[in-house]
C-alpha cells in the first residue's frame, strides 16, 4: 500500500493539483476563498467569545485564536475524511483501469485539505504576530514546531481515509456513519477548550473520556505551538505512535484483502 503510494507520487501530485484546481473553477477569487474563508471565521469568533460570551474555560487571550488553531487542523482530518470515503466510488472510471493504484484517490483528499489548512494555518500565524505586536501574546520558540503535528496528523489521516474508502465500496452507509462519528468526535475533543483537568470539576469520567481519545492529543500539541501548555508530553509519544500503529495494521489488512476486488463491486 506505501509502497504504491510512492511508487504513484507524481500520479497523486496531478491529481491533487487537478482536485484543488476544481474547487475554484469559475470563481471570481479563487483560492483567495482559503484566505478569506478562515479569516471570516476568526474575526466572527473573536467577536462572539471576546466581546460578547467569554467561556468559563478561556484561560487564554484571544480565545478565538486558541479556538482557530484546533478547529483549522480539525476541519482539514474531517473533510479530508468525508471525501474520501467516496474517492473510490467518486472515481469508478479510475479504479477500473487497469493496474490503477487505488490508493492514491483517497490519499488525494488528504493532501488537498492539507493545502486548505496550510493556507488557514499561515493566517493563523500573521494574527497570532498581529497580537503579539498588540500585547496579547508573547512570541515562543514553540511556534517553530508546527510541522511536527503537520507531519504527525498526516501520518494518521492516510491510512484512515484508506480504510473509509475501502468500506464505503462495500457498505454504502459507511459515510453516514462517519459524518456522525465525527460529530461526536469533535465535542469529545480538546479543541473548543484545553485538555486541561480542572475544567471538569467534579465531572472527572469526562475528563477520562475526552483523554481517552487519541486525537485529543494531536490538537493538544497544536495548542502547544501557539501557547506552551494544555499538553502533557509525557504521554502523547506513546499514544500517537500507538495510535498510528493500529490505523496503518487496520488499513494494511483491508487493503490486502479488499482492493484486488473493489474493481468488481465499484
Amino acid at each position: 500500500m506505501l509502497k504504491e503510494i510512492w511508487n504513484s507520487s507524481y500520479l497523486l501530485f496531478i491529481l491533487t493539483k487537478r482536485e484543488v484546481s476544481a474547487r475554484y473553477r469559475g470563481t471570481i477569487l479563487g483560492v483567495i476563498w482559503s484566505l478569506l474563508n478562515p479569516l471570516l471565521l476568526f474575526f466572527t469568533y473573536y467577536l462572539v467569545f471576546d466581546f460578547i460570551f467569554s467561556p468559563k474555560w478561556a484561560k487564554v487571550e484571544p480565545y478565538a485564536l486558541f479556538l482557530v488553531s484546533g478547529l483549522f487542523p480539525w476541519l482539514w482530518l474531517s473533510s479530508s475524511l468525508v471525501d474520501a470515503a467516496e474517492s473510490l466510488t467518486r472515481n469508478a472510471e479510475l479504479v477500473k483501469k487497469s493496474n490503477f493504484p487505488i490508493s492514491v484517490l483517497p490519499v488525494m483528499y488528504v493532501l488537498s485539505h492539507m493545502f486548505h489548512f496550510l493556507l488557514a494555518l499561515s493566517l493563523t500565524y500573521a494574527i497570532f504576530i498581529v497580537f503579539s505586536l498588540l500585547g496579547y501574546l508573547r512570541f515562543s520558540p514553540s511556534l517553530f514546531l508546527i510541522p511536527i503535528p503537520i507531519m504527525v496528523q498526516l501520518i494518521i489521516t492516510v491510512p484512515l481515509a484508506i480504510s473509509v474508502a475501502l468500506l464505503q465500496v462495500f457498505f454504502k452507509d459507511v459515510k453516514d456513519i462517519l459524518v456522525n462519528l465525527l460529530n461526536v468526535l469533535f465535542f469529545l475533543s480538546p479543541i473548543l477548550y484545553p485538555l486541561d483537568q480542572s475544567i471538569f470539576g467534579s465531572h472527572k469520567w469526562v475528563y477520562v473520556i475526552i483523554s481517552s481519545n487519541p486525537f485529543s492529543y494531536l490538537f493538544s500539541i497544536y495548542h502547544f505551538v501557539f501557547f506552551e501548555n494544555f499538553v502533557n508530553l509525557k504521554y502523547i509519544v506513546l499514544l500517537v505512535v500507538t495510535f498510528v500503529i493500529l490505523s496503518y495494521a487496520v488499513a494494511f489488512v483491508l487493503y490486502s484483502k479488499l482492493s484486488k476486488v473493489v474493481v468488481e463491486v465499484v
